[in-house]
């Protein structure tokens, strides 16, 4: 099992859990934001191949 101070996170941020929770939180986000991206530019790119837009 790997620790948080493994990944370079500050032993602060560590000390009570909370910069843990928005750091995993934070990433996340940014991995929905990232999948629905690529959702749409893949409905874009299949209208577009299909003649729709």
């Amino acid at each position: 099992m790997t620790t948080d101070s493994s990944r370079g996170a500050p032993d602060a941020a560590t000390a009570d859990g909370t910069g843990t929770d928005d750091y995993r939180r934070a990433v996340l986000t940014l991995r929905v934001l990232k999948l629905a991206l690529g959702v749409l530019v893949s409905a874009l790119t299949a209208l577009r191949l299909l003649g729709v837009v």
